[in-house]
């Protein structure tokens, strides 16, 4: 991973990223801190959908892959984990 300054950021750096992450706010359902990405939401009448994506950027037009997918169904406050990538915590 690299910092916005373009310096790279070690892995052992990145999980203490995210265990802080997840200290500090334990609302935070899901981080990972090695991938730069995006996320795209869909909402439908009876569930809100995510697909979080991560994009090499050391490679031009690399495709983006799946990091997670997660569901909100209509009136729960529980986040279902429908798929992670193996290397997301």
């Amino acid at each position: 991973m690299e910092s916005t300054g373009g310096a790279p950021i070690p892995r052992e750096q990145s999980t203490l990223l995210t265990n802080n992450f997840r200290t500090t706010d334990p609302h935070i359902k899901y981080t990972e801190q090695q991938s730069r990405g995006y996320g795209i939401l869909e909402a439908r009448p009876g569930e809100l959908l995510v697909e979080f994506k991560g994009v090499d950027a050391m490679t031009k037009g690399a495709p983006a892959r799946s990091l997670g997918r997660f569901r909100v169904a209509s009136g729960s406050q529980r986040v279902e984990v429908l798929s992670r990538a193996s290397s997301a915590a």
